[in-house]
């Protein structure tokens, strides 16, 4: 009978062997090893230190060397997040994120994908155990940001609340353990033209962002994360989650964009800026802008990735936060205008880098600071984004929504969804700005 053995790779070799595998998934535009090499520099940035990162693999033992063979491999990253109770306050829980799921073609159609997921939910289920890969990480949540208080009753619910998400690449495949998906409906601008000129700048009313603005932009959305998470349990009973927008999220984006823009678009990146020779340090820089503000109406502003190896921008986040004393802007025309200005800077971006669409999913709609409600539907944004005048350079580019065929969002509370009993743990706001 074949055996077959789950672990936690740590070794560099064995690291390698699993991107060297999913290379052919998701290396695309980039030769085999500028993709492990890429692979090794997300894995070296701080939010993947001190244990968060983890790389898993599914074994099969060969009768003839007696050698085990990488069969199936997946990586986890463990990440903070909020959740709300009705009658407490938010809290800090953990949120593992399930990436990289990849079978080796030879030995696709066995089920090893399945075994490995279920077992690596066994894992995450395992939050006292003394030789769990995550033991160290559920007993620090006391000492997290958000974590005050002092009582052990509080660290265990922390724990119960703490929940994983995965970016499903087959549907609702993963609902089979434990997870459920939610929308994966996006608005998609396309037929881009590339520009050799910067013209994001040159969207009247708005303000690039770059990555110190993010800073600021991080701390607001925390905040307004808070307040809607309490407003909306509190109103309904329902006890929801949400993976924290921080800082130290945006870093992984950031990462992927500065390695891969002066390889795939060479002549796009800033003058003198090229790809260094070896490894890549944390601090290398090649893209400047990752978002647009606007300074009047809605203070509308948006968070976007450069997603060059698979030619389009994402539209990450968008935070509607009026200066201290002012009101909401309450009209849906007024807004909806506000968020085609800043997609007009995010489709001059995308232009700039020679990409091809600008992605925006419904979870990344504006919403109302407090109450957590969505200001406006993908409905309003396409209708007043294809209602611009006939004259203005953004007409010729159509927007649509579209159902993606990848990156459904799925969350797993811990122990799995069951059926029945008291209402169960809801991920909201789980867009594209959390995807792993």
């Amino acid at each position: 009978m074949t055996q077959y053995r789950f672990r936690k790779v740590s070794s560099p070799t064995d690291i390698r062997t699993n991107h060297s595998a999913n290379y052919l998934e998701w290396g695309r535009g980039l030769t085999h090893d500028q993709y492990t090499a890429r692979e090794r520099h997300l894995g070296s940035q701080p939010p993947c230190l001190d244990g968060h990162i983890s790389y898993w693999s599914y074994e099969e033992l060969s009768e003839n060397d007696n050698s085990w063979t990488m069969v199936s491999c997946c990586e986890s990253l463990t990440r903070p997040a909020l959740y709300k109770t009705k009658g407490s306050p938010v809290r800090q829980t953990i949120c593992h994120s399930v990436g990289a799921v990849f079978t080796p073609i030879p030995h696709r159609g066995k089920g090893h994908a399945r075994r490995m997921l279920a077992l690596l939910v066994e894992k995450f289920d395992q939050t006292d155990a003394p030789d769990s890969p995550f033991c160290d990480l559920y007993a620090n949540l006391a000492r997290q940001p958000f974590a005050i208080e002092d009582d052990e009753a509080i660290r265990k619910d922390r724990v119960l609340n703490s929940f994983s998400v995965l970016w499903s690449d087959v549907g609702t495949y993963y609902e089979k353990f434990g997870y459920k998906a939610s929308s994966n409906l996006e608005m998609v601008i396309t037929k881009l033209t590339p520009s050799d000129s910067d013209l994001a700048g040159s969207v009247d009313g708005t303000v690039l962002l770059t990555e110190a603005d993010e800073v600021e932009f991080a701390a607001k959305d925390t905040a307004q994360f808070i307040k809607q998470l309490d407003y909306m349990t509190e109103a309904d009973g329902t006890p929801r989650a949400a993976i924290l927008p921080s800082t130290d999220l945006h870093i992984m984006t950031h990462a992927r964009a500065h390695f891969v823009a002066p390889l795939l678009r060479p002549d796009q990146v800033p003058d003198g800026v090229t790809h260094p020779e070896g490894p890549v340090p944390n601090d290398f820089r090649s893209v400047q802008h990752f978002g647009a503000a606007l300074q009047t109406g809605s203070h509308m502003s948006i968070l976007w990735a450069q997603d060059i190896g698979n030619n389009k921008l994402n539209i990450l986040r968008s935070l509607v936060e009026p200066p201290e004393g002012a009101k909401l802007v309450s009209s849906k025309e007024a807004l909806a205008a506000d968020l085609v200005t800043l997609l007009q800077a995010a489709v001059a971006e995308a232009r700039r880098w020679h990409l091809s669409k600008v992605t925006l999913w419904i979870q990344d709609l504006p919403r109302d600071p407090v109450t957590g409600a969505d200001l406006l539907t993908l409905e309003d944004v396409v209708e007043a984004w294809n209602s611009q005048p006939n004259d203005s350079q953004y007409a010729k580019f159509p927007a649509a929504i579209s159902e993606r065929e990848d990156s459904w969002p799925a969350a797993r509370p811990l122990g799995g969804r069951k059926s029945g009993g008291s209402p169960q743990q809801v991920l909201v706001f789980d867009g594209k700005y959390a995807w792993y």
